[in-house]
């Protein structure tokens, strides 16, 4: 099962991939740089060129899953985290349904600002 990661370039996107690299379930990994796919590919990945503010479509042909670990970041203001984190999963989440991607999987983090 073909599966598409979102944010591959994170932390925990990019563990995910090292996991899924030699499984039955090969990753392909989606980053907003071309440097990023470059890199990735040097070390046997499948990689597409994607930004979550633009067009995504084409990162999700011959998907059957997808893990949306993107994150618009702790260093950004509430304009991205609303564009990445709201519209951008939104989008993901459209685009995996037109794609009949049959599995969909949102990683997400609440009151990770605060102090245990």
């Amino acid at each position: 099962m073909k599966t598409l990661i979102i944010g591959a370039n994170g932390k925990i996107g990019s563990k995910l991939a090292s996991k899924l690299k030699n499984s039955a379930h090969p990753p392909v990994l989606m980053v907003r740089e071309q440097k990023q796919v470059e890199e990735y590919k040097q070390q046997g990945y499948e990689t597409v060129l994607g930004d979550l503010e633009k067009d995504i479509s084409h990162a999700f042909d011959g998907v059957e899953a997808v893990v949306f670990a993107a994150g618009s970041g702790a260093d950004t203001g509430q304009d991205k985290t609303h564009l990445i984190d709201r519209l951008g999963a939104k989008k993901a989440i459209d685009e995996a349904i037109k794609h009949k991607a049959n599995r969909f999987i949102l990683l997400s983090v609440l009151g990770a600002d605060k102090d245990p």
